[in-house]
């Protein structure tokens, strides 16, 4: 943490950079509990992440007990590069030129 390398703020003011540089989700929700120590603003912003996660993750859940999405929908799209070359066509590996002895003894 920066706090451990910075002296002579005090600490609401600490506590307010902490705040003003989570997530707009977190945050709000950190500014509505009004914690009183960087401490315990630190423990609410792990457990609205927390809770985030778990939203985002039952987002993905199918209602009535339908089956659960093809891990294909669940991955992003593949770079534009990977559908244009065939998967098997590699780029090739960069020419490199080894120098001799007496080529390094020259340069």
């Amino acid at each position: 943490m920066l706090t451990n390398r910075i002296i002579g703020l005090p600490a609401p003011f600490l506590l307010s950079c902490f705040v003003s540089g989570l997530a707009p989700e977190i945050r709000r929700e950190v500014q509505a509990l009004h914690p009183l120590t960087l401490v315990q603003a630190a423990g609410l912003a792990r457990i609205q992440e927390e809770k985030l996660v778990d939203k985002h993750r039952g987002a993905f859940d199918c209602p009535h007990s339908c089956q659960p999405h093809p891990i294909s929908t669940l991955l992003p799209p593949p770079p534009l590069t990977s559908l244009l070359l065939p998967s098997s066509a590699k780029p090739p590996p960069p020419h490199i030129h080894r120098l001799s002895p007496e080529e390094i003894i020259m340069r």
